[in-house]
């Protein structure tokens, strides 16, 4: 539209207008009559003038244009980002319940049965899974390792009983050998006195 209008002003101004204009210029500066009536340098005039108000009118008309198409790519690329972060936002909370679910809840469930083990406390049940990962093998390892505590539990227990049989044991078989200790100090005392009134 601006070359357009450049254009009409090209024509209208500079090829129809500034020739008559320079024409009536010299003729006036001669002292001789104009040359051009009034009526022919208004249909001239007028439309040279109005020529230029036609570019600004097309630079107006372009910029409008040209702000109009700007605030229309801003809205679709706004529209675009809300979008794109509405989606992200939507991914991130997806991710961090899939992450909790898959990775926060079972560690805890790990981490309050490794704190129940440090405690001595091994007929508790494990956190069950079938996964074939980390916490897959965080899990078998807390088997193995409650399974041992078990069997350490289990042979302290039978220390323990054995020590306790073994003192018993130790206990009846010491009165033993003192009741014959004493049966047998009690005879040769009877065999001694028994011989001593003969």
């Amino acid at each position: 539209p601006i070359a357009d209008a450049l254009l009409v002003v090209q024509e209208r101004f500079f090829n129809a207008y500034v020739p008559v204009r320079d024409k009536v210029y010299k003729n006036l500066i001669a002292g001789s009559p104009a040359g051009v009536s009034a009526k022919e340098w208004a249909d001239i005039s007028n439309p040279a003038l109005n020529s230029i108000v036609g570019v600004r009118d097309a630079a107006i008309s372009s910029g409008a244009t040209h702000l109009i198409d700007r605030a229309s790519a801003a809205q679709q690329a706004l529209v675009i980002d809300l979008i794109l972060m509405a989606a992200a936002l939507i991914l991130t909370i997806a991710v961090h319940f899939i992450s909790r679910h898959r990775v926060s809840v079972p560690l805890t469930r790990i981490a309050e049965t490794l704190r129940h083990l440090t405690d001595g406390k091994f007929d508790l049940e494990l956190p069950r899974t079938t996964r074939k990962d980390e916490i897959g093998a965080i899990c078998e390892a807390l088997a193995v390792f409650r399974d041992q505590g078990l069997r350490v539990k289990e042979i302290e227990r039978e220390r323990v009983e054995f020590e306790e049989r073994s003192a018993q044991e130790q206990k009846a078989a010491m009165h033993k050998l003192a009741d014959e200790f004493e049966a047998a100090i009690g005879q040769i005392v009877n065999s001694v006195s028994a011989a001593s009134t003969d």
